[in-house]
């Protein structure tokens, strides 16, 4: 049910106050949608090192504006789709579990 809802939107947008890592943008990103969201949510070392979407200051109404309508630009939607899904790939169940089981074998190690 949720991806035919991502799938009716263009971009994804969570101005947070914050969030540590949140699955909304995962689920964003691996339905092909460019996130904007804020500098208080973890996707900030993803979003911007791979062109998948914009940080905002989520407290400035006037910059959150500007950057929505900044995606009416087809190419640039189309652009971000793109890197969106492909930096999805590297969050996938499986190699989310993999780092898991491999972080807990290195605590236990040490």
């Amino acid at each position: 049910c949720m991806p035919s809802l991502y799938q009716c939107a263009d971009v994804l947008v969570l101005p947070t106050l914050y969030d540590p890592f949140p699955n909304v943008i995962l689920e964003g990103l691996a339905c092909g949608l460019p996130c904007i969201t804020s500098q208080h949510a973890g996707a900030t070392d993803i979003i911007p090192s791979t062109s998948c979407g914009t940080i905002v200051d989520p407290l400035n109404a006037q910059a959150l504006t500007i950057t929505m309508a900044s995606y009416n630009d087809d190419q640039k939607r189309h652009r971000e789709a793109t890197a969106a899904h492909s930096i999805s790939k590297q969050f996938s169940k499986k190699k989310m579990q993999e780092k898991l089981l491999q972080l807990y074998s290195e605590l236990i190690e040490s």
